[in-house]
C-alpha cells in the first residue's frame, strides 16, 4: 500500500474525485458508489454535497 492510500482521508478524496468525474460524464449509478466508498472511509462535508 502507498504512502498516500494507507490514510484513510487522502484515499477518501482519490474515491470522490472519480465520482466527480464520473457524474461530469453521466456515468451516475458509479459516480454514486464511489460517493459512498468515499463517505465510508473518511467522510467529509464535501462529499455530503453530491
Amino acid at each position: 500500500m502507498t504512502k498516500e492510500n494507507s490514510n484513510p482521508l487522502e484515499k477518501s478524496r482519490i474515491y470522490l474525485k472519480k465520482a466527480n468525474e464520473l457524474q461530469i460524464k453521466g456515468q451516475f449509478e458509479e459516480a454514486i458508489l464511489n460517493y459512498k466508498i468515499s463517505l465510508n472511509i473518511f467522510p467529509t462535508a464535501e462529499a455530503h454535497t453530491f
